[in-house]
C-alpha cells in the first residue's frame, strides 16, 4: 500500500463516502481501489507515524511515579512563578526540571 499525502478536505470526503456506503470502493490515485478497512488502516498508519515521529522519550517517563513527580514539580514551578513560598516544599524531584529551573529548586534555603 502506497502512502500518499492527503488534504483535510479529501479525508473528510473519504469518511463521508464510507459513511454513506460502508461497503463501497473508493478509487484512489494510480489505479488503487480501497475498501473502508484499507482506508482506515492507511489513515491509522499515517496518524501513528505523525504522532510518534519525534518521540525520543524514554518509556520510564510514562510510569505513574514519573507522572506524579512531574505534576508535583509543575506545582512547585507554578508556585514560584506566583511568588508563593512554602518552606521545605520547593524541592524539584526530577533531574530534568532541576537542570531547567536551577533558580527554583530549594530557593527558600538561600533566604
Amino acid at each position: 500500500m502506497k502512502t500518499k499525502q492527503a488534504s483535510v478536505q479529501s479525508l473528510k470526503a473519504a469518511f463521508a463516502f464510507f459513511a454513506a456506503s460502508p461497503n463501497g470502493v473508493l478509487n484512489v490515485a494510480y489505479g488503487d481501489y480501497w475498501k473502508f478497512n484499507d482506508f482506515l488502516n492507511w489513515f491509522r498508519a499515517c496518524l501513528d507515524r505523525k504522532i510518534n515521529r519525534n518521540d525520543n522519550r524514554k518509556w520510564r517517563k510514562l510510569s505513574d511515579a514519573w507522572t506524579m513527580d512531574a505534576k508535583l514539580d509543575a506545582q512547585v514551578i507554578n508556585n514560584a512563578a506566583k511568588r508563593i513560598r512554602r518552606s521545605g516544599r520547593n524541592i524539584l524531584r526530577l533531574p530534568e526540571f532541576k537542570a531547567k529551573y536551577p533558580q527554583i529548586d530549594n530557593y527558600n534555603s538561600q533566604d
